[in-house]
């Protein structure tokens, strides 16, 4: 996942007009960016041209990875394993 703080909300929306593949939350510290897995660099440098181009300070871009735990809950829970 990509944690973006940025001093608009409305990112999703200039985002989801790119051909970017993104799952895209908007929390209390701004956007949560989630990309396929093996997603190039150059994918995150987009997005952050798309924001700027559009009028959205960006103040950080951050990759977030998961825990092993939350890993493991997520995959289990696909399977159907409880």
């Amino acid at each position: 996942m990509l944690q973006v703080e940025c001093s608009d909300r409305s990112g999703p929306r200039l985002i989801e007009g790119t051909s970017i593949a993104a799952r895209i939350e908007v929390g209390t510290l701004g956007l949560g960016i989630t990309l396929a897995a093996g997603t190039p660099r150059d994918v995150v440098a987009e997005i952050n041209r798309v924001l700027v181009t559009g009028g959205i300070s960006v103040y950080r871009l951050q990759e977030v990875q998961a825990s092993l735990e939350a890993w493991f809950l997520q995959v289990t829970s696909r399977l159907g394993v409880s």
